[in-house]
């Protein structure tokens, strides 16, 4: 006898009310791709982070070379200045010892031709010397007055004769330059210096030295 089949069949013991279709997708996703691209990512960064890095030490290393010649180009041009400033500080010495030297000598010309034209016959000129002597300041910062300084003609000569009558031609001749128009109220003081054989030359050498007052 065939059995009913309809008492094999079980329905379920709830209903199934879920809409398939607005539920979320919950299928396994691979993940190792994404890793794989992050490393890759991050392999990238650093290239170009050090990339960028060489670059601008490059750049900065060129900057500094330009620098550096222009440091190098001011040294240059610092030197040559403070050379020709220092040419120029002695050059202006010179121009305002000068300046000084005429503006308070009296013509060394005029000296020359009173001097000569004084000269004995017994007396042979051996040397003509002029010095302005610049009187020491002892101040810091203070100028010489001009009263101060002090003219000097040193003449070196010789003669024949002995020892007393040297000296005695000497000092004739000491007297002659005082009297002289050229040094008129000019003269401060007259030295004279004590006669010196020269037995070479069997000559006596002297030195007179006149010391005159600044020109005004």
């Amino acid at each position: 006898m065939q059995k009913d089949s309809k008492k094999d069949t079980y329905l379920n013991w709830h209903p199934n009310f879920r809409l398939s279709e607005t539920l979320p997708d919950i299928k396994v996703v691979r993940t190792g791709f994404l890793v794989n691209f992050v490393a890759i990512l991050a392999v990238l960064l650093a290239l170009a982070v050090n990339g960028y890095r060489e670059w601008r030490i490059g750049a900065l290393g060129g900057e500094i070379g330009t620098f550096q010649e222009r440091l190098d180009a001011g040294q240059r041009q610092n030197s040559a200045n403070l050379k020709l400033s220092g040419e120029f500080t002695r050059q202006s010495k010179v121009i305002e010892d000068v300046n000084t030297f005429y503006s308070l000598s009296y013509p060394p010309l005029d000296f020359l031709i009173a001097v000569t034209e004084s000269r004995p016959d017994d007396i042979a000129f051996q040397s003509i010397r002029y010095t302005l002597e610049k009187p020491v300041i002892k101040k810091k910062g203070a100028k010489p007055k001009k009263a101060d300084f002090v003219n000097k003609y040193t003449i070196n000569g010789m003669l024949q004769g002995g020892s007393a009558d040297a000296l005695n031609s000497i000092n004739r001749y000491r007297n002659t330059l005082a009297g002289l128009d050229a040094f008129k109220d000019k003269v401060v003081e007259i030295q004279v210096s004590q006669p010196r054989r020269n037995p070479a030359l069997n000559l006596f050498e002297f030195q007179i030295t006149l010391i005159l007052k600044p020109q005004p």
